[in-house]
């Protein structure tokens, strides 16, 4: 049932990324999760919109982990705090702040799900520590292999989910 929700949603986000303004997503969404009243019917999603020009990016969260950021100038990786909401259908009428960054060349974005940094033995913040440590020690290898790294040795283990995407401009 819940694979088959995960699909339902992913389809009704599909379609607003192509037709709603991108400020709208995230509320959108959770309008749907609240209209749907489903058992246990709710989720966490992260959107991130960068011009491809500039490096403006923009992040807004509906119950996600924090993103993560590289910034090449100080060689430094730092959580990206701001602009999240609660998690999708728990609040309606919810609002989705939105985080505004730059990311110059050689910087770099990481957003991941809980399932990377969660774990029954730490808190948040020692998760949230571990993927900005395991990112600094990928930089030694380059960033091509860091989301491969993040999911494989993900906090939460295989019973979880574990996704991470890294975005970076060259």
């Amino acid at each position: 049932l819940a694979g088959t929700r995960a699909l339902v949603l992913g389809g009704v986000m599909s379609g607003l990324l192509g037709s709603a303004p991108s400020e709208q997503v995230l509320s959108m969404s959770n309008s749907f999760l609240d209209r749907e009243r489903w058992d246990e019917g709710f989720a966490t999603a992260v959107h991130v919109r960068i011009d491809l020009d500039t490096g403006e990016a923009v992040i807004a969260s509906a119950g996600h982990p924090a993103a993560a950021r590289y910034d090449a100038g100080s060689g430094r990786w730092t959580s990206v705090d701001g602009g999240r909401g609660p998690a999708l259908g728990v609040v309606a009428r919810a609002s989705f702040p939105e985080t505004r960054i730059r990311l110059d060349p050689g910087d770099a974005l990481v957003v991941c799900t809980d399932g990377v940094i969660e774990s029954r033995r730490c808190t948040l913040d020692d998760g949230v520590d571990w993927m900005l440590g395991t990112a600094e020690a990928s930089l030694v290898h380059g960033l091509p292999g860091l989301a491969d790294q993040l999911v494989r040795h993900g906090r939460a283990g295989v019973d979880d989910d574990r996704a991470a995407v890294v975005l970076w401009r060259e």
